[in-house]
């Protein structure tokens, strides 16, 4: 080490001075190299574009700049709410429970023992209780009923009881009466097609599944 200094100590004030000159003219050198490559093509970059920008402005003197729309007024205005559609009542449902109507009464002559419409809407009725339910099964079980509708379905039974069912409407798929014959009647009931008009009279036997299940007296064809 101590040799080192030494032999840098030994070197003239001269050598120093060439040795500083050739530095410098190293960063000279650099500094140009960097002047070129870097600074004067972002120079010329700079000017083009103001060059560029003075163009547009003289050759559209009356262009304005439109503000870029935010993300609310992008979207546009808010669409309507379209109103709710209306729910059409269930009839059944719209005028509460009729049941109370039946229960208790003891009318021979009551409309829904001439009207199967009438008569399976009673039954139907869902607003009603369980009491009222059992009311209106007792007021129809042994009533004579006399009610005119078409035929939905014909079938006989494995004890030979054919039994008819009749609803209120001809393209009725859910609500009708079950008509019960004896097997004597077969050879009559035979000549009754799917979608015949009839008029049909009976006792009320019982009610299953809201429907009446009538033991038939008589059946008749009607003109429609």
């Amino acid at each position: 080490m101590a040799a080192a200094l030494g032999e840098l100590s030994a070197v003239s004030p001269a050598a120093w001075i060439v040795v500083i000159v050739v530095l410098l003219s190293l960063f000279g050198s650099l500094w140009r190299v960097f002047h070129v490559l870097y600074v004067k093509p972002r120079d010329f970059q700079i000017e083009t574009l103001e060059r560029e920008i003075a163009k547009l402005k003289s050759e559209e003197p009356g262009m304005v700049v439109q503000p870029v729309p935010t993300d609310d007024e992008a979207a546009g205005p808010l669409p309507r709410s379209s109103p709710e559609p209306v729910r059409e009542e269930d009839p059944e449902e719209a005028c509460g429970s009729i049941s109370a109507e039946l229960v208790g009464n003891t009318d021979p002559t009551a409309e829904c023992l001439r009207d199967l419409r009438l008569a399976l809407q009673y039954l139907g009725d869902r607003s009603e209780t369980d009491l009222q339910r059992q009311g209106v099964f007792e007021f129809f079980v042994g009533k004579h009923v006399i009610w005119s509708g078409f035929v939905h379905s014909v079938s006989m039974s494995h004890d030979g009881v054919v039994s008819v069912g009749v609803a209120p409407d001809k393209d009725e798929q859910w609500k009708w009466a079950l008509v019960d014959f004896d097997e004597s009647r077969r050879g009559e009931l035979l000549r009754l097609a799917q979608g015949d008009r009839v008029v049909i009279s009976g006792s009320v036997e019982r009610i299953h599944l809201r429907m009446p299940v009538v033991a038939g007296s008589s059946i008749e064809k009607t003109v429609p």
